[in-house]
């Protein structure tokens, strides 16, 4: 099992150091406002970094900050992830990321509630992009997870499943 697992890793690598360098490469940089996703609430403005590895895979590193009200929780939010993206077409990419957020929180009526409570964060979706610059949109499911250890013996956690849609300008 392992010499399969071991040969199905090279033969992923070939396939993408095979690709030729003549493709377009997407601009490394972009803004963007997210409603919904992984900031936790009406949305954030994120920056991101696109390192391309080869000609249809990518490496890019987002952070953003969302801030949130709501029945006397005020928030500010900062999600931070590390994504993959592999393009499918001239404007298609999927992309698969995994990040944190960190989400300070403020409980009006319950101090003991207020403060840090990062969140375990992902992605999984669509990227609409010309590899010039300009317009970028996606779309993705955008899972939150909340860990909590209110014992020591005691572990729990809470599975929020979330989408958002990004709006933004490459350059």
């Amino acid at each position: 099992m392992k010499f399969t697992i071991f040969i199905f890793i090279i033969f992923l690598f070939k396939i993408a150091s095979s690709q030729t360098s003549d493709s377009l490469h997407f601009p490394r940089n972009s803004l963007a406002l997210e409603l919904g996703g992984n900031a936790c609430g009406f949305g954030s403005l994120n920056y991101e970094r696109v390192f391309p590895v080869s000609g249809k895979f990518y490496l890019s590193g987002r952070v953003g900050i969302g801030t949130f009200y709501f029945m006397n929780v005020s928030s500010i939010s900062f999600p931070v992830l590390s994504n993959v993206i592999y393009n499918v077409s001239q404007i298609l990419s999927l992309e698969a990321g995994l990040g944190v957020t960190l989400f300070f929180k403020k409980v009006q009526y319950s101090p003991p509630e207020s403060g840090l409570d990062p969140l375990i964060t992902g992605l999984l979706g669509l990227r609409l992009q010309h590899p010039g610059k300009g317009f970028c949109f996606r779309a993705g499911f955008t899972p939150l997870i909340e860990t909590r250890n209110s014992d020591p013996y005691v572990f729990s956690s809470t599975f929020f499943p979330f989408a958002g849609f990004n709006f933004g300008y490459s350059f």
